[in-house]
């Protein structure tokens, strides 16, 4: 599978990255969705554009933008969130 201009990412863990190992105890750090410091950042890229040449392979590791595995409440008031199996991003919001 391969975007014709998008990157396919997926998130290397979790979603967020909220918890702290603390001895034998795993302690929460925080519970909101609203909060951008705790998204997880980290993905891992599964298929480059065929439409450009670009450094990043599959495989590699790559730092995308707060908001792109974080979950959110629309206009409405519902819940949202990304699929977190595949995500096509464009090469604005990747870091490598």
């Amino acid at each position: 599978m391969q975007s014709v201009f998008d990157f396919i990412i997926k998130p290397k863990s979790n979603r967020y990255d909220n918890t702290k190992q603390i001895g034998d105890s795993e302690l929460l750090l925080n519970t909101e969705i609203s909060d951008h410091r705790y998204v997880s950042r980290v993905g891992v890229v599964l298929a480059t554009p065929k439409y450009e040449e670009t450094e990043i392979q599959t495989g590699d590791e790559v730092i995308v933008h707060h908001n792109v595995f974080r979950r959110w409440y629309d206009v409405y008031g519902v819940h949202q969130a990304a699929n977190m199996n595949l995500l096509l991003m464009v090469k604005d919001y990747i870091e490598y």
